[in-house]
């Protein structure tokens, strides 16, 4: 049996994004296939970051925009 291979994705998250563009792919992401084959990161400016909706969302890394 072959050696299980994970692709690595990153879901970015900028300042007022819509709940719908980080959750359809989120979950098509994690959900796809019988088994998990993609590992999910979101990331933000900071540690937390606000949807158009108002949600509050904690993502999983943060990155510094000075960096870039």
């Amino acid at each position: 049996m072959a050696a299980a291979f994970k692709s690595n994705v990153l879901l970015i998250l900028l300042p007022g994004f819509n709940t719908l563009d980080m959750n359809g792919p989120y979950e098509i992401f994690r959900k796809s296939g019988s088994s998990n084959v993609f590992n999910v990161t979101v990331a933000s400016e900071c540690e937390i970051t606000t949807s158009i909706e108002g949600v509050h969302v904690k993502v999983s890394t943060c990155w510094n925009r000075s960096k870039q």
